[in-house]
């Protein structure tokens, strides 16, 4: 690692003098600092880009640190134990995680007392003629109406080949534990929605549920992870 007098950047060599294609850019004409520097130092000098050394968020005011690295007898770097990540800082007045949907949006912002518990960016669903509501549906808008009475059956949560299904639709690695929320609203002053439980899934009490002009939250929490096997019990 040396610095350029030429164009005052800092640049990073492999164990051959190679340069390697890492960047360490701290501050820019908008109050940021981007830290992203190679991987792994292989035991013959080079190095493994293929895991990220740094991850650095936030601005100027912002302290970030993603890994605290271990070196091995073997003069390889053992990044399987991951150090601190912090976010933010005293001067930070929101932090903002992700985005919400496939395509940008406003995320998950925390600050102070004004915390955002989720962005739910897809309009609540009808379901006053009954719906099979979808993985979309339940992940991105969450909220299902009805005039009277009505059921709503929860989509699989078991993927086919690897793919779709609630958990797989979680963001990350889903986890034993990993829980999510609906809520079902009805306007009838008498009338229900019941909920119907869709493959992989059980529903723990009484399916019955958004009591005639109320609404009631149900909370599904995830009990398998198994590829095409997940499950998950809905309260």
């Amino acid at each position: 690692m040396f610095i350029d007098p030429n164009d005052n950047k800092i640049h990073f060599n492999d164990g051959d003098g190679n340069e390697v294609h890492g960047t360490l850019k701290i501050g820019t004409a908008s109050p940021t600092t981007i830290v992203n520097l190679p991987g792994v130092l292989n035991a013959d000098g080079g190095l493994d880009r293929s895991t990220a050394a740094v991850l650095a968020i936030g601005g100027t005011n912002a302290t970030a640190v993603a890994v605290t690295p271990v070196l091995r007898a073997d003069g390889n770097i053992d990044r399987s134990t991951p150090g601190p990540l912090t976010i933010g800082a005293t001067n930070v007045s929101v932090v903002v995680l992700g985005k919400a949907g496939a395509v940008a949006g406003s995320g998950v912002r925390n600050g102070a007392s004004r915390n955002i518990l989720g962005n739910k960016p897809t309009a609540p669903v009808d379901a006053s003629a009954n719906v099979v509501a979808t993985v979309t549906q339940v992940l991105e808008a969450g909220f299902f109406t009805s005039t009277g009475t009505a059921s709503v059956t929860l989509p699989t949560a078991q993927s086919t080949a690897g793919v779709g299904g609630i958990v797989a639709g979680l963001p990350g690695t889903p986890a034993i534990g990993d829980i999510i929320q609906i809520v079902i609203a009805c306007l009838h002053a008498t009338q229900v929605v019941t909920l119907i439980a869709g493959t992989g899934s059980t529903i723990y009490g009484i399916a019955t549920g958004a009591v005639g002009g109320g609404a009631r939250t149900w909370t599904g929490r995830i009990t398998g992870i198994t590829a095409d096997s997940q499950t998950m019990v809905w309260y």
